[in-house]
């Protein structure tokens, strides 16, 4: 055979059937593994470029490493599986059982086995803190738990994990065993536990004053050294002879009505300026509430218009240059106000003020002329123009060096 042909070889997916020569280039013939025949160039062969025929499901698994024979714990690859998404490699397990797994899950040994693995780690008989494991049970999606027996005698149901990491360690009476049932906590003796069927996760208890009353209060505020209940309310009813007349800014307490959700006493108050509002202690003590919204109103109110710091006589210049000034919470232009003054009337539709220098900021009634729309040419007359500017060289200069420079 000659050592140019390939006819026979496999190249990838290719099998040469033999050598065409077409336009001085040289080709195969070739049969991929799906069935389709297709000519080849004799380089991309021999160079690795071409391994399938790129349509059919051989051309995903071209460009990446063929692991079929390789072992990884306990599965041997017999052939790739192709579809949507990633590649699947079709795997036997030693038990017995084919399953399809990734590559990658193959190579950085997340999958060692068809899930015969973790059944063969039996947990049976070994002891986790107060639980000793009986046998295993399955949950909804088929994850391996173990049914335990504790010490105290009950049974409870456990994932693995949470047993060899002692995150579980008895079926719930370690837990029971710090039951405060039975203290006496200053006016009040915790009578028994409440469960809450609601999805809380704290943990409640019924408690009895000493005036008769019983409400349900959380354990970890109970046993908090800096809490401020010792009762369900009622010391507060005692006490009220010391803090009804009590004046805490605006506020004069008049009676005691209640609790809040964080077991706060609230007590109805009256304003200096006469309203009443419930208000709570812990509120009135730290000056968060001073009045009943009278003292906010008319701090804001002192600090409007001329009493604004940033007050500056309520003018401002627009962007055509004109002055506006505010005017009944309104604003207005300043030289239409100064004529409307003038004629002791409020100007129409169709009357416009000119400037008759054309600065439009000097608002001075002799520099101010009322014309309609239709008499309201643009720009200044020279006659205006001229008096203007006599006035303003008598204001700065002499009539002689008038005289002389100009004549007019």
């Amino acid at each position: 055979m000659n050592r140019l042909d390939l006819s026979g070889k496999k190249f990838g997916y290719w099998l040469v059937l033999n050598k065409v020569l077409k336009n001085g280039r040289q080709k195969c013939l070739c049969r991929c593994d799906c069935g389709k025949i297709r000519e080849v160039l004799k380089s991309s062969l021999t160079r690795g470029i071409s391994k399938s025929c790129g349509r059919c499901g051989f051309s995903k698994i071209s460009r990446r490493e063929d692991i079929t024979g390789q072992k990884f714990g306990m599965l041997s690859v017999l052939k790739p599986k192709t579809g949507k998404g990633k590649t699947k490699w079709l795997c036997l397990c030693e038990c017995g059982k084919a399953t399809e797994i990734t590559s990658e899950k193959l190579k950085n040994g997340h999958t060692k086995s068809c899930g015969c693995l973790k059944i063969a780690t039996d947990m049976t008989g070994q002891r986790f803190g107060k639980l000793i494991v009986l046998n295993r049970e399955n949950d909804k999606n088929k994850n391996p738990m173990w049914l335990c027996l504790c010490d105290c005698g009950n049974k409870k149901i456990a994932y693995g994990s949470s047993l060899r990491n002692f995150n579980t360690k008895s079926c719930g009476c370690l837990n029971k065993k710090s039951d405060i049932s039975g203290r006496k906590i200053d006016r009040l003796l915790v009578i028994k536990r409440i469960d809450k069927k609601t999805g809380d996760t704290n943990v409640y208890y019924l408690c009895r004053c000493d005036c008769g009353n019983e409400i349900e209060i959380r354990k970890d505020i109970l046993l908090k050294k800096t809490t401020k209940i010792k009762s369900c309310g009622c010391q507060f009813i005692i006490d009220k002879n010391k803090i009804i007349g009590q004046k805490f800014n605006r506020l004069k307490i008049i009676e005691y009505v209640g609790l809040d959700k964080s077991h706060h006493p609230l007590y109805k108050c009256i304003c200096d300026c006469g309203n009443a509002k419930i208000i709570s202690m812990y509120n009135l003590k730290n000056n968060k509430t001073k009045s009943c919204g009278c003292f906010l109103s008319e701090s804001s109110s002192n600090r409007s218009g001329e009493n604004h710091p940033s007050w500056k006589g309520g003018k401002s210049s627009n962007k055509n240059g004109y002055i506006s000034i505010r005017s009944k919470n309104k604003l207005k232009l300043e030289h239409r106000l100064i004529m409307e003054e003038f004629l002791g009337r409020e100007l129409y539709d169709n009357e416009r003020v000119h400037h008759k220098n054309g600065i439009k900021n000097d608002n001075r009634i002799e520099n101010l002329e009322l014309r309609t729309i239709t008499t309201h040419p643009c720009g200044q007359s020279i006659e205006d123009m001229k008096s203007f500017c006599v006035d303003y060289l008598k204001k700065y200069s002499s009539v002689n060096e008038i005289k002389n420079n100009f004549s007019v």
